[in-house]
């Protein structure tokens, strides 16, 4: 039996390309996007995914989400949707703006492995992946800039490490995978890659994940990140 993916944010950019590219590799794919989003969804509504509106600023709208897919297993819940940079000197960010960052990207995800933990608890082998950052590892902070996001980013590490801890009696993995710096919306199009490469390493990374590689961080190129 195929098994299930649900990519939220598969609107554009790297989770678009989740959604075709599982398409391709003949999984049952759900694709999610906001209302404000349906026309950059185009792709996405053409394609063979099955798709929902969902808003990660609007908990009832991830719970509705939740009840469109039903009962079924997930498998794979791929949170790639995120609120985008910040400002990028650290005197002109505004309490609105760590606000939203930290709502959309760390707090959303969290939401929705709530609201799909019963459909995460029917698979015999359910992986969370969250889609974080370069710009979250603490660590790996040498230049500043962009609070904001690297606030958010972090946070949305420390759920995953906090949820992969307290669901491991489910067996529910949860890993921070980073895309590193691809050509999407968000960085105006520049970046070292496209994202349909950036897309297939992180696939075969997650292909590569089992139980046992909960609570970790990994690079789109296989190798594991520093928190």
């Amino acid at each position: 039996m195929s098994k299930t993916v649900l990519v939220v944010g598969a609107n554009r950019g790297l989770g678009l390309q989740f959604a075709l590219q599982y398409c391709k590799m003949n999984f049952n794919v759900y694709g999610t996007y906001r209302k404000e989003s349906v026309d950059e969804a185009k792709e996405l509504l053409g394609s063979e995914a099955k798709t929902f509106v969902l808003d990660l600023a609007d908990e009832a709208s991830i719970q509705a989400a939740s009840e469109s897919f039903g009962d079924q297993p997930l498998d794979i819940l791929i949170n790639c949707a995120a609120a985008g940079n910040g400002s990028d000197k650290w005197i002109d960010a505004t309490v609105d703006e760590f606000m939203t960052k930290f709502r959309v990207s760390a707090v959303g995800p969290y939401l929705t492995t709530k609201a799909f933990y019963p459909q995460l608890k029917r698979s015999t082998s359910p992986l969370v992946v969250n889609i974080s950052s370069n710009a979250g590892s603490i660590s790996g902070n040498e230049k500043g800039g962009n609070l904001s996001y690297r606030t958010a980013k972090a946070a949305l590490n420390m759920i995953t490490v906090d949820l992969a801890r307290e669901l491991e009696p489910d067996n529910i993995a949860l890993i921070a995978l980073s895309p590193g710096w691809v050509k999407t919306k968000m960085t105006k199009y520049t970046g070292h890659m496209e994202t349909d490469e950036a897309v297939t390493r992180m696939i075969k990374v997650i292909d590569g994940i089992t139980a046992n590689d909960t609570a970790t961080f990994h690079h789109r190129d296989g190798y594991m990140h520093t928190w």
